[in-house]
């Protein structure tokens, strides 16, 4: 998850990326059920059945520490991303306990400033901020890679708690905090070399400081211009043009707000032009109704009141749709605990009532299922044997291809510099950062997040892959891994939803991952895993 953030992505999307190898392969009943875990958690929609195994797990009692460690590792990941305080209240002191018993201090006290933040959004903002700054405190001290990014996360946890507190002149010595500490990396990189995996190398640990250091810019910018100190703004909005990361949308949408308080509206104006360009339709968030209020400063600074009340009205009408949409989520978040209360006393009920079923009952049932299963299996023989034959070469092949693929991301391309490699050497590379990291499992990632990420063109990636490879796109490539991890779950997972497998494998809707897989292997995924499932009983017999 960390890993992601050193390229540049949002740490709210990438904290529930799943890397494809911890599914794959043989796994032990608990790390199955933990890898199911996962991939509903990273999903809205199935996220309370993500956690509802989770607590399963912490039921057993023979798990090692380190067992449990991974379980509510998750399981608080989980609560955060559903914003179920209370829950991560309760689970958060044992995560941070059990990581302490390991000796881990550098996840204990990621963990530790984590609950400092959640301490504030319950109200008790000093017990909070001083639980941070503890943690915060502590990792300075370590010096190497995983304190530096535990305590870079804390230090902008701390920020934006700062923020909406209103208190704008501490956000100046924190983020002047990143910057020391970033500088201290960049200086002396070999000396926090801890063995993380997501160390960055030397090729990325350029992307990984300009990330970071642009955003530790950015709030300098905006705590001086918000207590006043329009030179002191000014300086470091110009350190944070000369970043990369300022010109990405990203970047440009974290400079616009502090643009507007300097008064340099022109500017402001043509980057929300962009921005609006790029969202497009979708305009209720909190950031496009920001972007009404700064246009309607911009229209009063130049007279023009019809303008500046214009401006406001649709502010404000977005803020009270927002509100709505918010509270709404509440609703329903209350809602779906209450339906998953619902559902574990039915299911607690209807497995005491199939307890007191007679043993004739289910034998007789077993043996009536056994007959039929074994009539239609003949019938389904005699009628369509060749049709099985075919979808039966098909499943080995593709089988082959899949695990050959997923042998082959582990290879990282030997060229570092991606500016000197050919359309094949880029494939490659961009092959293994794709699949090494997952990212094709988000169904948001597309070029644009690869052009954000290496700084490359986006002509450039496309001829990597309609010249480098022998994929027509990108997209033709993500669609061909997507519907290959999809087989695998299909096959490897029997009673996982073909709608939460979709999800699983990167698609925006199960109805595009059943017309992509028909096409692909002429079959649907429900009767790919029928004859799936008859191909492994044939074999057992």
């Amino acid at each position: 998850m960390a890993a992601m953030e050193i390229y540049g992505t949002d740490p709210e999307r990438a904290l529930l990326i799943i890397d494809s190898a911890e599914i794959v392969g043989n796994m032990d009943a608990f790390r199955a059920s933990l890898a199911r875990a996962t991939v509903y958690g990273c999903n809205e929609s199935s996220r309370s059945r993500g956690i509802a195994i989770c607590k399963q797990l912490l039921d057993k009692r023979d798990l090692s520490l380190e067992d449990q460690a991974d379980v509510l590792g998750r399981l608080n990941c989980f609560c955060r991303m559903r914003q179920d305080n209370a829950a991560e209240l309760e689970y958060g002191p044992r995560y941070i306990e059990i990581c302490r018993r390991l000796g881990d201090d550098t996840k204990a006290l990621g963990a530790q400033s984590e609950l400092g933040s959640t301490l504030i959004r319950l109200g008790r903002v000093e017990e909070g901020l001083e639980s941070i700054d503890n943690a915060i405190k502590q990792l300075e001290g370590m010096h190497k890679f995983e304190g530096l990014e535990a305590g870079i996360r804390a230090q902008n946890s701390k920020i934006r708690t700062l923020d909406g507190l209103g208190r704008y002149d501490e956000i100046i010595p924190a983020a002047g905090q990143i910057l020391r500490d970033l500088e201290d990396f960049e200086r002396r990189p070999e000396e926090y070399a801890d063995g993380s995996p997501f160390l960055p190398t030397d090729l990325t640990r350029p992307a990984y400081i300009d990330y970071y250091r642009a955003h530790a810019y950015a709030y300098l910018a905006y705590g001086y211009a918000k207590t006043g100190q329009t030179l002191e703004a000014k300086e470091y909005v110009a350190l944070f043009d000369s970043t990369r990361y300022s010109k990405c949308l990203d970047g440009k949408k974290m400079i616009a707000s502090t643009l507007a308080l300097l008064g340099d509206y022109r500017r402001m104006l043509s980057l929300y032009e962009e921005l609006e360009k790029e969202w497009g339709a979708d305009t209720l968030h909190h950031d496009y109704s920001v972007m009404w209020k700064n246009r309607a400063d911009a229209a009063r600074s130049q007279g023009n009141m019809a303008g500046c009340v214009a401006c406001l009205n649709r502010y404000i009408n977005l803020q009270n749709i927002l509100n709505d949409r918010e509270k709404q989520a509440v609703v329903q978040e209350i809602a779906a605990r209450y339906h998953e209360d619902e559902q574990e006393l039915a299911l607690a009920r209807e497995k005491a009532n199939s307890r007191r079923k007679g043993f004739l009952a289910a034998a007789l049932g077993f043996v009536i299922l056994l007959i039929g299963a074994f009539s239609f299996i003949v019938v389904r023989q005699l009628i369509s044997i060749r049709d099985k034959n075919i979808a039966l070469a098909s499943e080995i092949s593709e089988s082959l291809e899949y695990k050959e693929m997923y042998l082959n991301a582990a290879e990282k391309p030997q060229t570092a510099d991606v500016s000197a490699m050919d359309d094949v050497q880029l494939y490659e590379h961009l092959r293994y950062v794709i699949l090494e990291q997952g990212l094709y499992l988000d169904p948001r990632f597309d070029r644009q997040q690869l052009v954000d990420r290496l700084h490359l063109s986006k002509e450039r990636i496309g001829a990597a892959f309609s010249h480098g490879s022998r994929y027509r796109s990108l997209s033709a490539f993500l669609n061909d891994v997507r519907l290959q991890h999809g087989a695998k779950l299909l096959a490897d997972c029997p009673d996982m939803p073909v709608i939460e497998i979709a999800s699983a494998s990167g698609f925006s809707s199960s109805s595009l991952f059943a017309r992509n897989f028909k096409q692909k292997y002429a079959l649907t995924p429900s009767e790919f895993r029928a004859k799936k499932k008859k191909q492994n009983k044939t074999e057992g017999n």
